[in-house]
């Protein structure tokens, strides 16, 4: 949790894509650690730099500055920070176990409503369902209301990052090289719409791009269809995969 911290000290601009993550105050299981990224947030809404500083200054201002261990116990959190790249790996952690310990709460509520002889059992299953439902939501990222200025310097870093060569981001790749060029390979977010008339090959060409990112990159991926059986679909699939023309394998 510190190491997130003292990459937003060393990198500002680590706060916006941290929250774009999905790194909220409750997210930090630290009481300390929460106000801090409060407080970070909220010099990011009032447009003052989020530094030393001006945190200190906040969490003086709302006497709370105290409650984080004091000047002293802030200027220390920089030092956990590797560097501010190492931003991801942090946030990576804290969201893991911030999923845990609200998969372990909801776990004792169910339990604890279940075991209880006096609990209507339709109540059990819509706590249990509300905890299906709370969990799918906890996973949920890019549903909240984001000032432009958070994707404008994702879009920036993503332009810098593809000119150093230091992109990492899975681009999907489906066989087709001029598509790629023209599409920079699917980034991760693209919803692409297929259209033409029927009986032109859309479901051919669907399938052909689901094949070469399952088979050559061997990413799963989900392929549904309203018009083939899950048969035709494998018979598509054999005959890409072996060369030999459908009529000829039937």
């Amino acid at each position: 949790e510190k190491g997130i911290l003292g990459s937003v000290l060393i990198d500002p601009r680590v706060l916006p894509a941290a929250t774009q993550l999905g790194i909220l105050p409750n997210s930090f299981y630290h009481p300390a650690h929460a106000i801090i990224w409060e407080g970070f947030l909220e010099l990011e809404s009032t447009s003052k730099p989020v530094d030393f500083r001006f945190l200190t200054q906040l969490l003086s201002d709302k006497g709370k500055l105290d409650l984080v261990g004091g000047p002293f116990e802030v200027s220390k959190i920089t030092t956990f920070a590797e560097s501010a790249t190492a931003w991801k790996n942090y946030a990576g952690i804290v969201l893991e176990k911030y999923r845990r310990r609200t998969i372990i709460a909801d776990a004792l509520r169910l339990t604890e409503a279940a075991s209880l002889e006096s609990t209507d059992m339709k109540e059990v299953e819509q706590i249990a369902q509300s905890i299906g439902l709370d969990s799918a939501k906890s996973v949920s990222k890019g549903d909240e209301v984001k000032h432009i200025k958070h994707h404008v310097l994702e879009f920036l870093n993503s332009v810098e990052a593809a000119q150093m060569g230091t992109d990492t981001r899975l681009r999907l790749q489906v066989g087709l090289p001029r598509f790629e060029e023209l599409t920079h390979g699917l980034p991760p977010g693209t919803h692409m719409v297929i259209g033409a008339q029927t009986s032109v090959g859309k479901t051919a060409l669907a399938l052909q791009f689901a094949w070469n990112v399952a088979f050559k990159q061997q990413k799963p991926v989900l392929f549904t269809s309203l018009e083939m059986t899950g048969e035709k679909l494998a018979g598509r699939i054999a005959s890409a995969t072996s060369g030999i023309s459908l009529s000829k394998l039937y």
